[in-house]
């Protein structure tokens, strides 16, 4: 990959998780531009993961959006036969179709991702996010399997760049499973990790389901 395209992609991550959305945005499109300028498939792809909501804002794009880097990966996975790059396609296009309500096809697709990390031995960090991402896609569709996701994500955790995301969607799925006791745990952790990262992105989202949970906002 591309040194300098991957730095603009890793400053856009930061500033997502900073909470600086419009910041994130410029650095993501300096990412695709100079991935195109280049002709870069493998450069160009993991960017267009990386915005959807892996790391830092959520929501960072809309829905259609969403879509549309996905779509886009998929057309760049079409011309390369790279691990990383076809192990991104899935994994964009999974988020993409969580985002758009279409949660039968984004399990698929993160199945599919696991499942190809599994067969490239992939860096197992990749394999705790994607997990997140499928007990994301999973809790519309059955709250005990995303159960199973997430845990399987908590276990590999401390083999990958740690994020609050998973504490995040480990705190819905227990919430989704009658766990309370179990979400405010989670809030708990993903709260202490956002400060000791200085990541306040998902503040409001913690905060909403602290509230739900009858405990303090931002304690």
């Amino acid at each position: 990959m591309n040194p300098v395209v991957l730095l603009w992609a890793l400053k856009g991550v930061a500033e997502s998780m900073q909470g600086r959305r419009e910041e994130a945005r410029q650095s993501f499109e300096r990412a695709f531009d100079l991935g195109r300028q280049l002709d870069d498939v493998v450069a160009e792809g993991p960017p267009h993961c990386w915005i959807l909501n892996t790391l830092g804002c959520e929501d960072l794009v809309d829905p259609p959006a969403a879509m549309r880097h996905a779509e886009r990966i998929a057309e760049l996975a079409d011309r390369s036969s790279a691990t990383a790059t076809q192990l991104f396609k899935h994994w964009a296009l999974g988020v993409a179709c969580w985002r758009n309500g279409r949660f039968d096809e984004a399990v698929s697709h993160l199945e599919r991702m696991l499942e190809y990390s599994e067969e490239h031995l992939a860096m197992l960090g990749t394999r705790a996010f994607g997990n997140a991402d499928l007990a994301q896609a999973w809790l519309a569709l059955d709250p005990i399997r995303a159960r199973a996701a997430i845990e399987r994500a908590l276990a590999l955790r401390s083999t990958c760049w740690d994020g609050p995301r998973i504490d995040l969607v480990d705190a819905r799925v227990r919430l989704a499973c009658g766990e309370r006791e179990a979400a405010a745990a989670a809030v708990a952790r993903g709260r202490a990790l956002m400060r000791r990262l200085e990541a306040p992105s998902y503040v409001p989202e913690f905060d909403r389901l602290a509230s739900e949970l009858g405990a303090p906002r931002g304690s």
